[in-house]
């Protein structure tokens, strides 16, 4: 392949705030047509380009995705060649965008399921909440409950300070889950509760250490009185 061609290549990485370094190539033939590898270090994913035996402007391309099977799409174009290396670029930057930073996306992101039923890390024992809890709450324990979704929202305001935009979302939960209390019974409405936690440290990007000590605040507020979360 021409340089200019493979310095293209660089150029797009860089454009979609990646590290070059953070990809490895060589070149080899395949299919008996010259092929320019270019492979994710930190992955099973790979993006190779051929170019036809008789022309270094002949292109096709094909590459492995973010999948469970991890298995190559097939070459594009279906037949023939693409006539131009912007067509292949294309794809590329696609190929990046949809799958590299998926990929790193999921190995980044904590795994909130795991958070919240290991015992002894911080999460919620989820055999405290008794599933033949279907009556509703009395107005004595609505007025407590909504007094400690305040001091919850309170209590995150003072130790993450998020900015409007943060806060604004978090209060749309807390709003929701305010008014739930009213339809839900007691099973269905700490389930809400649980899932709108989960919900409020997504929506903050949180990472593991953060995550749990807004578990902790939580289980502090809403374990006193009605034991939500043993």
């Amino acid at each position: 392949m021409l340089r200019k061609d493979k310095n293209g290549f660089i150029e797009i990485i860089i454009r979609n705030n990646l590290e070059p370094s953070d990809f490895t190539v060589s070149e080899e033939d395949r299919d008996a047509c010259p092929t320019f590898n270019i492979k994710h270090n930190k992955s099973p994913l790979e993006f190779w380009v051929r170019n036809s035996k008789d022309s270094y402007f002949d292109y096709d391309c094909n590459y492995i995705p973010f999948s469970p099977s991890f298995e190559p799409v097939g070459y594009e174009p279906g037949e023939g060649w693409f006539n131009n290396i912007d067509d292949v670029y294309y794809i590329f930057e696609d190929w990046l965008v949809q799958h590299i930073k998926s990929f790193t996306e999921e190995q980044e992101s904590q795994d909130m399921w795991k958070t919240f039923t290991i015992n002894g890390s911080g999460g919620f024992d989820w055999e405290s909440i008794n599933e033949e809890s279907t009556e509703s709450f009395n107005k004595v324990e609505k007025e407590q409950l909504l007094e400690q979704i305040s001091q919850f929202r309170d209590a995150i305001i003072e130790n993450y300070a998020p900015n409007e935009r943060l806060l604004l979302q978090i209060d749309s939960k807390l709003n929701y889950l305010s008014e739930s209390i009213d339809r839900l019974n007691k099973y269905d409405w700490k389930s809400l509760l649980i899932s709108t936690l989960m919900g409020i440290i997504t929506t903050m990007s949180l990472d593991k250490s953060s995550g749990h000590a807004v578990i902790t605040i939580a289980k502090e507020i809403f374990t006193n009185g009605l034991m939500l979360l043993k």
